[in-house]
């Protein structure tokens, strides 16, 4: 459970280090101008902050329900390499989902050089993208929030009703 703790920190920090810079950066030099590879790797960051915490929070309550409704086979099921695994693959599963959005948009050429949105994302890039080509982006980045926020809330919501009924059954 320690080790799922401790990426929570590290995502925020994630998050924190893609939005503040360039915020505080646009306040000082009352310049909110951003590169294009600037641009880029904040979204990036952002989305994989924003999907890992769908996900970190998701395998929390899975943890918490093999802890409550199997606590006998907790410590078999739930050990310190399978831990590492799940942690492992939480990642991995947040990076290439963003990544193949984030692939998908790179190969767009810019024709607008200012954002309209205080800081960057898949939304605001595809708005700087020459042309009417960007649909497979909104489709991508559509059912890329609604599989991730529909996957955590089913798990989320099935595992906490497991619980309920453990605690107020047995």
């Amino acid at each position: 459970m320690y080790l799922l703790l401790l990426n929570l920190p590290i995502n925020d920090l994630m998050g924190a280090t893609a939005f503040f810079p360039q915020l505080i950066s646009s306040i000082v030099l009352q310049n909110r101008s951003i590169s294009h590879p600037a641009c880029f790797l904040q979204a990036l960051l952002v989305h994989l902050y924003a999907g890992g915490a769908y996900v970190i929070l998701t395998v929390m309550a899975y943890n918490r329900f093999m802890a409550i409704c199997c606590p006998l086979k907790y410590n078999s099921i739930m050990t310190h390499g399978n831990l590492l695994r799940i942690i492992v693959a939480m990642w991995l599963v947040d990076l290439v989902l963003i990544s193949v959005l984030f692939c998908l948009l790179s190969r767009f050429r810019f024709c607008r050089p200012h954002i309209t949105d205080m800081f960057c994302n898949n939304a605001s890039l595809v708005k700087l993208v020459c042309g009417d080509t960007t649909t497979i982006n909104n489709y991508y980045g559509l059912v890329l929030s609604s599989f991730l926020q529909g996957v955590s809330l089913i798990t989320v919501a099935f595992t906490y009703i497991q619980i309920l009924v453990a605690c107020l059954i047995r």
